[in-house]
């Protein structure tokens, strides 16, 4: 408990938001200068709303931060799952550069990455994957995050 936790949730949604970050590290306004060169990827929540992926993201009925904290914010987002089909701390989906990447946190059901074109995948516990846009991610209970394009200073945009 010796790090900062903002809390936010949506009117009418049922997804829980916070931003975890160690004591000292500067809050997300001051990483958001730094990145706002870079274009961002962002990915829709089952309820419609989007987020962007300015910090790694974990989902799952009762996400955590990892233990070992590293130097970035994580944002925390709660997904339902009347049936537990989704776990605690379930998928972890982040931006590396110019690709989104998706990461089974050593979930109980698995993670299901379906690609616009090709074949859907079954991730392994601990297993990472770089996706395109279009994207989504199953994780259960009807839960399926969609991979959006990036946003910002792309020509057209």
């Amino acid at each position: 408990a010796d790090a900062d936790t903002v809390l936010a949730r949506p009117a009418g949604a049922d997804t829980l938001i916070s931003d975890v970050r160690a004591p000292g590290q500067p809050g997300p306004a001051a990483g958001a200068r730094a990145r706002a060169a870079e274009a961002r990827f962002a990915f829709r929540l089952p309820n419609g709303e989007e987020i962007p992926l300015d910090l790694p993201c974990r989902l799952g009925r009762r996400p955590r931060a990892p233990r070992i904290s590293a130097t970035a914010p994580v944002r925390l987002i709660e997904v339902a799952s009347p049936t537990s089909a989704v776990s605690g701390t379930h998928v972890e989906i982040r931006q590396e550069g110019g690709s989104v990447v998706v990461t089974d946190l050593g979930s109980t059901n698995g993670t299901v990455v379906a690609p616009p074109r090709g074949r859907r995948q079954r991730l392994h516990s601990g297993q990472s994957l770089a996706v395109l846009p279009g994207t989504t991610v199953h994780l259960g209970d009807g839960n399926i995050i969609e991979i959006l394009p990036a946003a910002g200073n792309t020509p057209g945009q």
